[in-house]
């Protein structure tokens, strides 16, 4: 059984790793979101990606693949992806954003 200050620590640490994670990419529902080390998908622990063209972006925490940066990039329904200094970006329509999640397209009003 857990005592409640237990119960404490483990949820602050998961809102912590959360924030951390949020600015990444979505992780959210639906069936286009890859797994972890895969083209993107967050990067797998150690900062590893699965596939030997797959690189770990730091900054956002995210795999993508070197020669075909938009490979399992989705930007939500409402933006698509485009190669930005050889790495994957979100263009958003009028309307949304990708503020939040530099890999996800969500609208303004959401946030």
């Amino acid at each position: 059984m857990t005592t409640g200050r237990h119960g404490v620590r483990e949820w602050l640490g998961m809102a912590l790793l959360g924030a951390l994670l949020g600015g990444a990419c979505y992780e959210g529902p639906g069936p286009k979101e890859p797994p972890p080390g895969s083209p993107g998908g967050f990067c797998a622990p150690g900062g590893l990606c699965n596939e030997p063209t797959s690189v770990c972006e730091p900054d956002g925490d995210y795999c993508y693949d070197k020669f075909n940066v938009c490979r399992g990039i989705f930007c939500g329904e409402a933006g698509q992806c485009v190669p930005v200094d050889a790495k994957p970006t979100c263009v958003c329509d009028p309307g949304y954003t990708n503020e939040v999640y530099s890999l996800y397209c969500e609208p303004l009003a959401a946030r």
